[in-house]
């Protein structure tokens, strides 16, 4: 019995660290909720804890460390709230106007020390998603950790927009098919269509568009689980020589140095394919693309 006591005591403990950090600047005022419990559990009770102080380098909010209230395999949901133009207690679902509200869903691994960075992304602001999904660079994505990046350095992680969760399949994160390049800014002075006469977006709007049997909206940030933001639809958008790169699915147009291998480079403006091919493709019924 002493034995086993011993070994016990040398195990590493079960925990999870999560730790926020935010593109948003720092103001007086501005506050944060950790929110911890069961799958389920945590959209509606109160919060863990909350914070008002000052941000770190980079950004860092803060960071909370959790341990398992039952076994060590457990679920656990962590859902985070910044109160970017009212009181964080006052940031409430389903809406949650004015706030960015990031959602995580994991298990517990039996004595390994889990690592979940979230960052709060200023273009999440008053996209709530649903209770079991996430915001990420202004569109919905599932809540639900991608299990395979607990195992890198950069800690658990969701599925991005247009990525797949399959271990090894294309657009998984860190495989072969993930979304390409490096992200560049939008170019000034930018034009993107938008479906439905809405458009075209300019300034710092994008089009939040459902389909091609849905009219588009010119907005600052897109949410709902379906729908695609487009922050431009041709390498004329896009600054630094940068491509237009979609899913091939559904989801976000970014521009980027490359386009991975399940996006598509669309050409609708100037029918420029900066990456070769020919602007002879049509994606979602609308947009011009690269063939």
């Amino acid at each position: 019995m002493t034995a086993v006591a011993v070994v016990a005591s040398c195990r590493a403990p079960t925990q999870l660290f999560v730790e926020v950090t935010t593109n948003v600047p720092y103001r007086d005022g501005l506050s944060t909720s950790f929110t911890v419990g069961a799958p389920g559990a945590t959209e509606t009770a109160d919060a863990t804890t909350e914070t008002r102080a000052p941000f770190g380098e980079g950004g860092f909010v803060g960071s909370l460390g959790i341990v398992p209230a039952s076994a060590d395999d457990a679920p656990v949901s962590v859902k985070i709230v910044l109160g970017v133009r009212r009181d964080v207690r006052e940031c409430r679902p389903p809406e949650y106007a004015g706030c960015i509200v990031a959602r995580r869903l994991l298990r517990y691994r039996p004595s390994v020390e889990l690592r979940l960075p979230v960052h709060l992304r200023a273009s999440c602001e008053g996209v709530p998603c649903s209770p079991d999904s996430t915001c990420q660079e202004g569109v919905c994505v599932p809540a639900e950790v991608f299990e395979p990046t607990c195992d890198g350095p950069a800690g658990c992680d969701v599925v991005g927009p247009g990525t797949s969760s399959t271990p090894g399949a294309p657009g998984a994160p860190g495989a072969p098919g993930a979304p390409g390049g490096t992200e560049v800014p939008v170019a000034v002075g930018r034009s993107v269509d938008c479906p439905g006469g809405d458009g075209p977006c300019t300034g710092a709007q994008g089009c939040c568009w459902e389909g091609p049997t849905s009219p588009g909206t010119c907005v600052n940030t897109c949410g709902g689980n379906v729908r695609a933001f487009l922050e431009c639809d041709g390498p004329e958008d896009c600054g630094g020589g940068g491509r237009c790169c979609v899913s091939s699915t559904f989801g976000r147009s970014r521009c980027t140095t490359a386009c991975g291998a399940t996006e598509i480079e669309l050409c609708h403006g100037t029918a420029v394919c900066g990456g070769g091919g020919t602007c002879s493709g049509i994606y979602r019924g609308h947009f011009r693309a690269c063939q």
